[in-house]
């Protein structure tokens, strides 16, 4: 018998849409990839920020600088893949990004207010 609590993801609460667990448990390799995969799209969604006509303060261009410097800094910073879910939204808002990755004590680093 597992003793798996399945965590509601962050995504799925904050807009109300569904999801479903790929993997409870992912090897190693998936997870690493999983990881640069999601921060992959994390700084492709943030590169607008970074436009220098873009307009926001420059005080705001810096807070997006360091989250991506934050984001770029992953997989590195995880020093132990054991314990990441794997899994998938359903009926997403166009904010969420499908398909993540998360484990109890990880989180990604906070987004900036736009």
């Amino acid at each position: 018998m597992s003793d798996y609590v399945e965590k509601i993801p962050e995504e799925a609460v904050e807009y109300g849409c569904d999801y479903r667990t790929i993997i409870e448990t992912c090897d190693n390799i998936i997870a690493e990839q999983m990881i640069r995969n999601v921060r992959g799209e994390k700084l492709k969604r943030s590169d607008i920020y970074m436009i220098p006509d873009f307009p926001i303060t420059e005080e705001k261009r810096e807070e997006w600088r360091i989250y991506r410097q934050q984001l770029r800094d992953l997989p590195a910073t995880v020093t132990d893949y054991n314990g990441f879910r794997l899994y998938e939204l359903i009926g997403t808002h166009s904010d969420c990004i499908t398909t993540n990755i998360d484990r109890e004590g990880f989180s990604w680093p906070t987004e900036p207010s736009p």
